[in-house]
């Protein structure tokens, strides 16, 4: 119970967490990987990000690169094994650096089995969260299989080992969802971890389109959360999961704006991205430097000098809240209840293309820079925001808001103009831009 405990102290403590993004398939380059991260003098955990081969079962194919030295993108941890995993994080691993494996996938037993084998406590995921965004996996599967994965962690907590599952709900193609959605399936998916005896979770968030609106988002995830949750909870924050700036101005600005709006929205823990991300996997020492940068920035002068944005008319948390209710008034059973949501369109991800999702919700960014619905199809909410677009959205207006936080985030640098007359953290941007 290494996460649930370190989370607690940090809590109490009112402390943001930072965590990177961070997987490397070989043993050594994992474990120099996480040391790193470990020594850095900050408030941290670790994360062993899982391959994509491991995500989608192939481990045969996770064991062969290992044998032949080919290069993964993520730790296969099941063809590693849980003595081999443990092995690596001897010495690493412990009460001060817990460490959390997030992987992707919708059917997931045998990577909790590795990482229970391996000593570890935490991980990530859900039946819906990773499953429509992912692939073609039948929501079915996915809800069984995560019933059983619940089984085996309760198992473990009859034996003393309490381990911790965050919701990856608040990241549902989260670039281009709207606030309430994301809110209502991390939550509905904690409920689904507590009903079936998970006990200690996290919802997630991830940054999207206006500062404004994240806050309020992230109070009403919270408001919620103490509504329908009877477990140790708390709430992460994602940096922007879209396109990313291109600049490492542009880049870091963004980063630092979700450490701002983490702090705001009082998240305990945050995912902090590099500069690196529209260009390649970052390197060890730029995660490093990263989380370094986000912590200095906490502390500054300039994040304690902004004014938090005030009067954001929008009432997040009452559309969370439909959402939510009209789900669990479908089934007693939860599992079931998530299945009959999505089949009847009461829970709709924009721009999803699984087989289970229905496809009807689309949504918009507005003139303030908010997402908005612009069809909400069969679910509990209305339109929202005053919102005057009744256009059929095209294929031009999807890529344009794709690239839109990039745009807004690069401009400023790219033509040349001052960042700091837009109200952003233009000091602190300098500030990591001198350290890279």
């Amino acid at each position: 119970m290494n996460f649930m405990k370190f989370m607690q102290t940090a809590r109490q403590h009112k402390t943001l967490v930072l965590q990177p993004r961070m997987g490397f398939a070989a043993l050594q380059p994992m474990r120099e990987g996480l040391a790193a991260v470990k020594a850095a003098n900050i408030v941290r955990v670790g994360t062993i990000t899982v391959d994509s081969y491991t995500r989608v079962g192939d481990h045969e194919t996770a064991r062969q690169a290992i044998q032949e030295g080919r290069d993964l993108n993520g730790f296969p941890i099941v063809a590693h094994g849980g003595a081999t995993t443990k092995s690596m994080l001897a010495g690493i691993y412990g009460p001060d650096f817990p460490i959390q494996v997030r992987h992707g996938c919708p059917i997931p037993l045998d990577i909790f089995n590795a990482l229970i084998a391996a000593g570890l406590d935490a991980s990530e995921g859900g039946p819906a969260s990773y499953c429509l965004p992912y692939g073609r996996t039948p929501l079915t599967k996915s809800v069984d299989a995560w019933r059983r994965c619940c089984d085996l962690i309760v198992d473990q907590g009859e034996h003393g080992n309490i381990l911790h599952l965050e919701s990856f709900g608040g990241c549902m193609l989260g670039q281009l969802c709207p606030p309430e959605l994301l809110i209502a399936i991390s939550v509905l998916e904690c409920i689904f971890f507590q009903e079936h005896g998970v006990q200690s979770v996290s919802m997630s968030y991830t940054q999207g389109t206006s500062t404004a609106q994240d806050i309020a988002a992230l109070h009403a995830m919270q408001a919620l959360a103490q509504e329908h949750l009877h477990v140790d909870w708390h709430v992460v924050l994602y940096t922007y999961m879209g396109v990313f700036p291109k600049t490492i101005q542009g880049a870091n600005d963004l980063i630092l704006e979700g450490v701002y709006v983490a702090a705001q929205g009082q998240a305990a823990r945050i995912l902090v991205k590099t500069p690196a991300e529209a260009h390649r996997i970052p390197t060890v020492p730029e995660n490093v430097a990263a989380l370094e940068h986000a912590a200095h920035y906490l502390q500054s002068s300039e994040m304690a000098a902004r004014i938090a944005p005030q009067g954001f008319d929008d009432d997040i948390y009452g559309r969370a809240s439909s959402i939510i209710n009209s789900v669990l008034e479908l089934d007693s059973d939860i599992g079931a209840a998530i299945l009959k949501g999505f089949k009847r369109g009461y829970l709709d991800v924009p721009f999803c293309l699984h087989a289970d999702n229905a496809k009807r919700a689309r949504s918009f960014i507005d003139a303030d820079g908010s997402l908005r619905w612009h069809n909400v199809g069969s679910m509990a909410i209305s339109t929202t925001g005053g919102s005057t677009q009744r256009r059929a959205l095209k294929s031009y207006d999807l890529l344009n808001m794709l690239s839109y936080v990039q745009q807004k985030f690069d401009k400023p640098y790219m033509e040349g103009q001052s960042w700091q007359t837009l109200g952003g953290p233009s000091a602190a941007s300098k500030s990591i831009s001198a350290n890279q």
